[in-house]
Order: C-alpha cells, then sequence, then structure tokens
C-alpha cells in the first residue's frame, strides 16, 4: 500500500462490530473483517475490533494482532460501544470502520465522514422474525424484541443514509439494492469481494472421493436457515432415491427439532456429525454430493464459494444474497419450498447414479468459479481509491 490513507503516519484503525472472530456464532461477516484486518497490520496498521462479548470471554485480548475489546455480553451491549470509542478511542482513531449488523452504534457519525466508513455486510429485515432466543433475554419477551428489532432496523438504516455521507462497503449486489431502497446514493456504495476460508483444491482430482450412495449436506442448523425445509426435501428425495443419505453439520438451534422430525418421520440414512472442526467440515463438503441451503436471506453465502472451492455443486434458496454467491458460483437456484429443492435434489442424484458426464461438468466449473475469490481481493477492494481511500492530511 502505497497510496491513499495507508500513507498517514498514524494509522490506527477501528472496527466497530457485532461479534469477534472468537464468538461461538462467528460467521462470513466476522470472517471478512478479521482477515482484512490482518492484513492492514501486515502494512502496518494499527487495529482494533470494538465488540460486544460472549458468555466466559474476557474483556480484551490480542488475536493475530488485532486487539479484540469486549463491552458488555447481551444486545443491549451494542449500545454501549459508541460511549466506549467516544471516550477511549475516537481521538486516536485515524479511521473507523462502524458495523451495521441489525442495529448500528452511530459512531460512525462521531468522526469526519472522509476518516469513516459504514459497513453493512446484510439486513435483517424479516430474519427479526425468525430470531428466538439472545444472550441474557428471556424468551418471553423475544417476540417483543422481534418486532421493535424489525422496526427499529429500518428506521437507523434511514437515518444513516441522511446524516452519513461517507463510503459504505457491502458484499453482494442484494445488500447494495436494499440499501438504496432505504435511502443511500448508489454512487457510495462499494461492493467487497468475498473470500473463502478453506484452502481451495487445485484440481478434481486433489478431492477426496464421494461417497458411494448420493449424499447431501446441510451446515449450520439455525433457524434462520430453515433446515426444516431442506430435511423435508430430503424426505422427498428419497421417494425416487431411498439410498440417498443426508448428514448435518455444525450446531444450531434447531437441531432437536430436526433430529426430534427424524425420528417421528421415520427418516433413513440420517447422520448429525454435532460441532466440527475446519478439516472436518472441508472434508464433508469433498465427500458429500451437494451441499442444500435453505435460509431466510443471507448476506452473500460463503458457503456457497466454499463448496464449489471444494469440487461440490450447491441447491439454495432464491433468496437475497444465495442469488449473488450462486450466480458467480455453480449450481441451482430454486424456488423457497421444499418440494422445488427436492426437484434439484432429484436431477442431481439422477446424474449421480447414472455417471452423467453432467454432474462432473458442473463440479468443474464451480472449482474455476471459486478460484477468482480470496481475502487477498476483498482486502485490495477495501483500500483501494475512493472516497475511503482519500483521507485529508
Amino acid at each position: 500500500m502505497r497510496d491513499g490513507w495507508a500513507q498517514l503516519l498514524m494509522k490506527k484503525l477501528v472496527w466497530i462490530c457485532w461479534k469477534d472472530i472468537r464468538h461461538p456464532e462467528a460467521g462470513g461477516a466476522e470472517l471478512v473483517g478479521f482477515e482484512i484486518s490482518k492484513r492492514l497490520i501486515r502494512d502496518g496498521w494499527e487495529v482494533v475490533h470494538l465488540v460486544p462479548g460472549f458468555r466466559d470471554c474476557v474483556p480484551e485480548e490480542v488475536i493475530d494482532g488485532i486487539r479484540v475489546i469486549r463491552v458488555g455480553q447481551n444486545i443491549f451491549s451494542f449500545y454501549r460501544l459508541p460511549l466506549y470509542f467516544w471516550r477511549h478511542l475516537r481521538k486516536t482513531t485515524t479511521f473507523l470502520v462502524d458495523g451495521f449488523i441489525s442495529v448500528g452504534s452511530f459512531s460512525v457519525l462521531t468522526m469526519n465522514p472522509r476518516r469513516a466508513a459504514l459497513v453493512v455486510f446484510h439486513i435483517e429485515d424479516v430474519k427479526w422474525f425468525s430470531q428466538t432466543s439472545f444472550y441474557g433475554v428471556s424468551r418471553w419477551i423475544m417476540p417483543f424484541i422481534n418486532v421493535t428489532g424489525y422496526f427499529v432496523e429500518k428506521l437507523q438504516l434511514v437515518l444513516l443514509a441522511l446524516l452519513f455521507r461517507g463510503s459504505v462497503l457491502t458484499i453482494s449486489n442484494s445488500t447494495a439494492c436494499e440499501l438504496v431502497r432505504h435511502g443511500f446514493r448508489r454512487d457510495r456504495i462499494r461492493i467487497i469481494t468475498m473470500g473463502a476460508r478453506c484452502k481451495k483444491l487445485g484440481a478434481l482430482s486433489e478431492s477426496l472421493p464421494k461417497e458411494k450412495d448420493f449424499t447431501v449436506l446441510l451446515i449450520g442448523p439455525r433457524n434462520s436457515k430453515r433446515p426444516l425445509h431442506t430435511l423435508k426435501a430430503f424426505q422427498l428425495l428419497q421417494r425416487k432415491h431411498p439410498e440417498a443419505r443426508f448428514w448435518v453439520a455444525g450446531w444450531g438451534n434447531e437441531e432437536d427439532k430436526l433430529k426430534e422430525q427424524v425420528e417421528t418421520q421415520g427418516i433413513r440414512n440420517v447422520t448429525f456429525w454435532g460441532r466440527v472442526t475446519d478439516e472436518q467440515r472441508d472434508a464433508l463438503l469433498q465427500r458429500a454430493h451437494v451441499l442444500c441451503t435453505s435460509p431466510i436471506r443471507e448476506g452473500w453465502g460463503l458457503v456457497v464459494i466454499e463448496a464449489n472451492a471444494l469440487g461440490t455443486p450447491v441447491i439454495g434458496y432464491d433468496v437475497p444474497g444465495l442469488r449473488d454467491s450462486l450466480a458467480f458460483g455453480n449450481g441451482f437456484l430454486c424456488k423457497t419450498t421444499p418440494e422445488a429443492m427436492a426437484g434439484k435434489m432429484v436431477l442431481l442424484a439422477d446424474w449421480v447414479v447414472s455417471g452423467s458426464v453432467d454432474y462432473e461438468a458442473m463440479r468443474q466449473k464451480g472449482l474455476e468459479s471459486a478460484a477468482q475469490f480470496s481475502f487477498d481481493q476483498a482486502y485490495q477492494d477495501f483500500v483501494k481509491d475512493g472516497t475511503m481511500a482519500k483521507l485529508p492530511d
């Protein structure tokens, strides 16, 4: 980095976000922030992540050179972050990245807009009504939080569109279009390329062998992912391919419901892998024939690119985020019903069972499309010339 704001002698970046990389529910948003921050440190920046905490966390630690400061331990602690930033960090901050996920801290309004960027990786919208719990919040008041959160999110976005005049960063065209609908100017919105956390295959021959029987993989059985839809689609698949297998990897708040449904409906060939390491997840992705995902909405759909990078096609619902990642990746978008997903499963299973070259061609195309995604490119998108890059002296 030899130009723009990287030339400043005092280079301290503060990134306010909802979760840090060690949060038990950290996802794609946290990953991209973490990877960009590591590269900022490599290029001479001091980086601070200011976040709410989680159960049994330490108040402050350093992770790969990033100073992580945790304030509070529930949803309401997000409103304590701007006060902490104002008191302890603002005067020494060269650049602020203020994350908006569900709610915003509005700290971005305390900085010169040329020294700040708002980051909106995804908009919750109707996902608010799928939230069933927050740490430290009674389940009896969750319905009130759901309704309040839905309207507060929209109001906050409209206010930020009116009041903030700096750069707005996001990771998909779907979210960019939603931001425009909330009043943000399109010429201020910049899209950051997403990377992939897995080690990409150089060729299909490097992949672990696929399972003998057609295998469907589901990762992260959380309610916002609607895993019961995917299970229902698999149940329909088994009418034509009774030998098909269904794998569930990772932990989520719908896991017990899935297990109950499997037992009561007598669904065969289902394996729950529970929490898995990154290496185990990558192995499952290589061995499965297809990854299926049926979320309410996504910011991007990181798992699509990761599955493609490991030689596995994806079937996903046609929702914001997935329609972006699957447009670049490889697989099938389908209507948001288990029946529609089951139809795509049957098609792929027919290809696999018959040894069709179409399935191998789809795998190869996915591998090639995934090659263009990297966190190095995400970093270049983050620091390239533009509103954010042109800082005053």
